[in-house]
């Protein structure tokens, strides 16, 4: 009669599925694949930093809309106007309209305003113009129009604000209102509150994952896959900007989004790792194909979850796509490159991860009272 002794041994069980199967794969090329994701990383995280000065303004026209066929039968007949009209405001405390200082930041900014491109001066203060000046003088306005689609006037917006306006403190403050303008100061502030939303909320995820896993190194593993993950998907919308224009509303729901993905799919393959060393009763880094085998059940059994939960969610977004507006398309766009980016790296880099720790996962124990 035989007699089992040491642990089951699972890289090599015809037990495992496809995914078992894979995940063996990469714990077994596990060197392979961290090198090739560290570089891939690297070049997305560049592309990263490019792609923040390509993202646009979201465009929020809705397709075959009343205001949109009025947009372009006024383009049509009055093409003078141009796509769009924006206004330089002009105020003093000191100086009035008609002043020679306030008359030469009046025709400096016109001037650095007509020299963008697509940019044209409709009508400046004077005294022809009596309704462009303010009743006590110390306000005035100049039109500008704007040419091109909704993301090359916001372009050029800011091309005109960097020329033509001036700090608030100036004798004459010049500044730039519209729609496109404010859509730069929308930006601004998307981007700085995503980043702000991402300071803050890392590290608490980080803390509650390290309260749910009990260890810290398990939860910096979700942390990890996660981050990966977002910067993979915007190295991907990099190449995609490339192609059709991409916007700051876009970036932050796909930050936010990808994140909370990354980290709830990479947590279930860790628990269910964990939960596999522990029933083979894997203690030491060098039982490579304890490792393996532990690896392969994991991505077996949770992997599957993980990507029926993606293709469920990509499957949900098609509901934003048939929308007949272009950003609630953009948004399901990028959230579904998002999903995908992120079932890459938990099917690939993690279990590479996963192997190359071992029992290491399990670092950082907290003494959790009961």
């Amino acid at each position: 009669m035989a007699v089992q002794t040491g642990r089951a041994r699972p890289d090599t069980g015809p037990a495992l599925g496809p995914l078992g199967r894979w995940g063996i794969h990469m714990a077994r090329r596990r060197t392979s694949v961290l090198v090739v994701w560290i570089a891939l990383a690297a070049a997305c995280g560049i592309a990263y930093l490019a792609l923040q000065n390509r993202m646009g303004a979201p465009d929020y026209s809705v397709d075959r809309s009343e205001s949109g066929r009025v947009n372009t039968l006024a383009a049509q007949h009055f093409p003078q106007l141009g796509d769009e009209q924006q206004v330089l405001v002009f105020r003093s405390g000191a100086h009035r309209a008609g002043d020679p200082a306030f008359q030469q930041a009046v025709d400096r900014a016109v001037a650095a305003a007509g020299a963008v491109s697509g940019v044209r001066l409709l009508a400046a203060p004077s005294p022809a113009a009596a309704q462009l000046i303010a009743p006590d003088k110390h306000t005035a306005l100049a039109v500008l129009a704007f040419d091109g689609s909704m993301s090359e006037r916001v372009a050029r917006s800011k091309q005109v604000q960097a020329a033509a306006v001036t700090a608030p403190g100036a004798p004459v403050s010049v500044a730039l209102t519209g729609f496109s303008a404010l859509q730069n100061d929308v930006i601004d502030v998307e981007k700085a509150d995503a980043e702000r939303a991402e300071l803050i909320g890392v590290p608490v995820a980080l803390l509650l994952l390290t309260l749910a896993f009990g260890a810290v190194a398990a939860a910096f593993a979700s942390i990890a896959v996660a981050l990966v993950g977002i910067v993979t998907t915007f190295g991907t919308l990099f190449l995609v900007s490339l192609a059709v224009p991409v916007d700051s509303l876009v970036g932050a729901v796909v930050s936010m989004i990808g994140t909370g993905v990354g980290i709830d799919y990479a947590m279930i393959v860790v628990s269910r790792f964990r939960e596999e060393l522990s029933r083979a009763g894997v203690a030491d880094r060098r039982d490579g194909p304890g490792i393996a085998g532990a690896v392969g059940a994991a991505l077996d059994s949770a992997g599957k979850t993980v990507l029926a939960s993606g293709l469920v969610v990509m499957i949900s977004l098609c509901s934003l796509i048939v929308i007949p507006a272009v950003a609630f398309r953009a948004i399901a766009g990028g959230i579904m490159i998002a999903v995908l980016c992120t079932l890459a790296v938990v099917t690939t880099l993690l279990p590479a991860a996963l192997a190359a720790a071992g029992p290491a996962i399990n670092r950082g124990r907290l003494r959790l009272p009961r």
